[in-house]
């Protein structure tokens, strides 16, 4: 049932999500230019704060190990310098962008599942109570292990 939140509807018209806030993010999804500005747009979009990151971009050479990702959020500029594991996304970047995001008692929780994770942007109560559904696999902060 969770995978079926998770998911983007599999009909026209493309890009539709089952549930606004909650994503099924393949950290194996490293491909090049554009991938950590698609996993930001991701983790906005289940904030709920499609527009909080402004003069979003990235750069990702895989050849030479060399990648980032700059944006603006609040005033304050960022820019995050990308650990280049093949393909593996950078799991500590993605905590700061989360950081960044959470607002207003909200905060990312995650449920691990092999080179995935199912995440979900709540509140402590409605994370209280999903994680009583998924026997307690359901985790915040978001932590890098």
């Amino acid at each position: 049932m969770l995978f079926v939140l998770v998911s983007e509807a599999e009909a026209e018209p493309w890009g539709r999500w089952i549930c606004d806030r909650a994503w099924n993010f393949d950290t194996e999804r490293v491909h090049g230019q554009g991938a950590y500005v698609a996993i930001a747009r991701q983790l906005c979009r289940i904030a709920g704060r499609s527009d909080a990151l402004a003069d979003l971009r990235d750069h990702v050479d895989t050849g030479s190990g060399e990648a980032w990702i700059e944006y603006s959020i609040g005033g304050r500029r960022r820019r995050w310098s990308v650990e280049v594991r093949d393909d593996w996304a950078d799991l500590m970047v993605v905590g700061y962008l989360m950081d960044d995001l959470e607002h207003d008692g909200e905060r990312f929780y995650v449920r691990r599942n092999g080179q995935a994770m199912t995440l979900f942007f709540l509140d402590d109560a409605r994370a209280g109570r999903l994680n009583t559904l998924v026997g307690d696999r359901l985790v915040a902060p978001f932590l890098v292990q």
